[in-house]
């Protein structure tokens, strides 16, 4: 018998049976932690950002589920509360909230602020933290405040150039026929994101209607109101896209350390790899308060 109440032979029966794969990791970890640590389930990539987050804010051990997505999470949660043997554990779920309707999801379940947690990589507060950790550029700095409007104007003109076809992508997530599939980076057919500057192109409803033939045409009257939710807020970006910014951003201080030195002091090299800035940047991304009310909430 484990410290969770099961044999051996209980836990690789329902490892061998659950519903999802998600909750057969969960039932093999209770068997080594037991109630012991927070367990923690997450879509996969956002691992690192709640990783740090959650141990520094509970102050305890967390064992983390890679779920594979927002739906297997939601879908754990619902299974796991339909146990009453499990109520005895501290766990914790998280999700985007990406342009669905989200208001079926409990509030046991943690929905980021902004479309993901990769937008949380991409705010003001978070760049301050990367100038300061990572290009030595502090406040006191005389360079510090040309880095704060290089910030902003960048940011302008990566709004620009994204927001309409996010807004028409959000519209798509609220048809029938939802089926588009996207790469990490923004289309290029729209705009250009560095490597020296982003530049706009053409981007409109008739456009997006004629280059999207398989899906139910956006009017524009629904783009213009999803513009009008994406409210020029980074927060309502596509999150990869936002992931893209930043790796810009970085490329441009880097340049910038090797060259003229306009924003910077020293020579700096950033790995600026979008694979891996979700790890490198974790520790600069900002930290909602509703994700330390959750934390503290549910541990």
């Amino acid at each position: 018998m484990n410290d969770n109440g099961f044999t051996a032979e209980e836990m690789l029966d329902y490892a061998e049976n659950t519903e999802t794969t998600a909750f057969s990791k969960f039932v093999l970890k209770l068997s080594k932690y037991g109630s012991s640590c927070i367990y923690c389930f997450v879509e996969g990539y956002d691992l690192p950002y709640y990783k740090i987050r959650v141990e520094a804010i509970s102050g305890k051990k967390c064992s983390f589920v890679d779920s594979g997505g927002k739906k297997a999470v939601v879908k754990t949660f619902d299974l796991i509360k339909s146990k009453p043997e499990y109520n005895k554990y501290k766990i914790l779920y998280f999700v985007d909230r990406d342009y669905d309707n989200n208001n079926n999801i409990l509030q046991n379940i943690f929905v980021t602020p902004c479309y993901s947690i990769e937008n949380l990589y991409g705010t003001e507060d978070a760049f301050k933290n990367l100038i300061e950790g990572t290009y030595h550029i502090d406040e006191q700095n005389p360079k510090y405040q040309k880095n704060i409007l290089l910030y902003h104007q960048e940011k302008d003109s990566f709004l620009n150039a994204t927001k309409v076809f996010c807004a028409w992508y959000r519209c798509v997530k609220n048809k029938p026929n939802h089926d588009v599939e996207l790469g990490e980076s923004f289309p290029s057919k729209y705009a250009t994101i560095g490597p020296n500057s982003i530049t706009c192109h053409e981007c409109n409803a008739t456009i997006l209607n004629n280059d999207y033939p398989q899906i139910d045409n956006i009017s524009k009257d629904e783009l213009d109101n999803s513009i009008a939710y994406i409210n020029n807020d980074l927060a309502n970006i596509r999150g990869k896209y936002v992931m893209q910014f930043m790796e810009y951003l970085i490329q441009l201080l880097n340049r910038d350390s090797n060259n003229s030195k306009v924003y910077t002091d020293t020579k700096v090299s950033f790995e600026q790899n979008r694979k891996t800035l979700i790890t490198r940047l974790s520790a600069y991304a900002d930290t909602p308060d509703i994700l330390r009310e959750y934390i503290v909430k549910y541990t």
